[in-house]
């Protein structure tokens, strides 16, 4: 039970390793008010004696580093966001207001991306697991489809709508007659949310590109070594080289940036301030528990003034849209 997150800090040279076990979910929230915020907002609890106390792949749903130094703030985190590539880019430009002369970076590579930029191999976040569950396509739940498929064979580009995760594309070429299947069709006009995932297969070059919206700790080495006979490229989130590789006829959802950027700003208007609590306390008492994890109680308050806050927001909505590149 919890958002587990990684914090950390790099100043003169030097970083430090934070935790807090119910932010990741909050954590585009509470970054998004500025390096002087975002620092104060970490730093509220004693860093890690230990920093080798990372989370792993499995248990950690948010990370940042904030470098001082460099100006350079890596992380991912939130909830919509992590999903929804266009609303994310529409977070991020307008984010990058308050942080302006940082360079801001959304970690497709998640845990072992947020590690790597302070050295740490690769291996340490990782876990050894067998993938079980190939590509699909579920009937009953058509919406749930949320993988775009295409594939050249003999010349011709054809797509489809699947179900199916970093999971799915690790069991390798197994799955291509499913997923030959799946693509039959010469247009596609994509209804509902935007795609989560997507991969393009040339059966004629032997070849797989492929991105998620979500972060993919480990997906380029995992998936290189299950299609060993293949040319493989993670296309991190950029679904539109997708689209220009595969170079058919395939509209997907559009959505005014003016309409995101305000939508994320109403978000944070009703959510810009939080209180540290611990729900599993709660829980413990009600069911008159006395296990609990001492680790439920490393949590943070939001910083900052909310009428600063809100005439923040309000600078931004009479702005809007912001673009940045």
């Amino acid at each position: 039970m919890g958002q587990r997150a990684n914090l950390v800090i790099v100043r003169r040279q030097n970083w430090r390793l934070y935790y807090d076990h119910w932010c990741a979910n909050r954590l585009d929230i509470e970054l998004f008010w500025g390096p002087r915020l975002a620092a104060e907002f970490i730093e509220q609890r004693e860093p890690f004696s230990d920093r080798n106390d990372w989370l792993d792949e499995v248990w950690c749903e948010g990370a940042v580093v904030l470098d001082e130094d460099r100006k350079a703030l890596v992380w991912f985190g939130g909830v919509d966001i992590v999903y929804d590539i266009p609303r994310r880019r529409a977070f991020l430009d307008l984010m990058k207001y308050q942080w302006q002369g940082w360079e801001i970076r959304w970690a497709t590579g998640g845990i072992v991306e947020v590690g790597g930029y302070v050295g740490l191999p690769a291996d340490k976040f990782l876990e050894d697991t067998d993938p079980e569950e190939g590509f699909t396509v579920l009937a009953e739940y058509p919406e749930e489809n949320d993988t775009l498929l295409t594939v050249r064979r003999h010349g011709r580009c054809l797509a489809g709508r699947g179900h199916g995760d970093e999971e799915a594309l690790e069991l390798g070429p197994s799955q291509l007659t499913m997923l030959l299947e799946v693509a039959r069709e010469p247009s596609l006009v994509w209804t509902e949310d935007m795609p989560r995932g997507g991969l393009h297969i040339d059966v004629d070059a032997q070849s797989l590109h492929y991105w998620r919206a979500n972060p993919a700790p480990g997906i380029e080495d995992r998936v290189r070594r299950s299609w060993s006979e293949w040319r493989t490229e993670w296309l991190e989130d950029h679904f539109e080289e997708h689209l220009r590789i595969a170079s058919m006829d395939i509209q997907l959802p559009h959505r005014d940036i003016s309409d995101l950027q305000r939508s994320e700003l109403h978000r944070l208007r009703e959510c810009c301030t939080h209180l540290a609590s611990n729900p599993a306390r709660k829980i413990s008492a009600m069911y008159e528990s006395s296990q609990i994890n001492p680790r439920t109680d490393l949590n943070r308050s939001s910083t900052g003034s909310e009428t600063e806050k809100l005439r923040l927001l309000d600078l931004l909505e009479s702005r809007a849209p912001i673009r940045h590149g």
